[in-house]
């Protein structure tokens, strides 16, 4: 995984243009250890329209993409049910942007 500090400001404008509350890094490996990139995002937005949701999840997945480039995982908060799963992610996530108790970004 590439050193994520070199991002963090453009990081940080992203999550300001695509109304993102929280940000989380993730160790992908440790979900597909087959893909040659190897982070993932975990993303809580703030409320919106649904149809702006849409439009923000994938730009920012985009814009994390170029950024990063690689593929990646962009993986909605709220979408991650599975125990297993979670139990993996939380083992290796480090919060990037927003604070998490408060859902606020900062």
């Amino acid at each position: 995984m590439k050193a994520i500090e070199t991002y963090r400001k453009n990081i940080k404008k992203l999550c300001k243009t695509y109304h993102v509350d929280v940000l989380f890094i993730f160790d992908a490996a440790l979900l597909n250890e087959s893909k040659p990139c190897q982070c993932g995002f975990i993303v809580r937005f703030a409320p919106m329209a649904p149809e702006e949701y849409g439009d923000n999840y994938y730009a920012l997945k985009n814009e994390l993409k170029k950024m990063m480039g690689c593929e990646l995982e962009l993986i909605e908060e709220k979408a991650l049910k599975n125990p297993f799963m979670k139990k993996i992610v939380d083992a290796s996530k480090t919060t990037l942007y927003g604070r998490q108790d408060e859902g606020m970004a900062v």
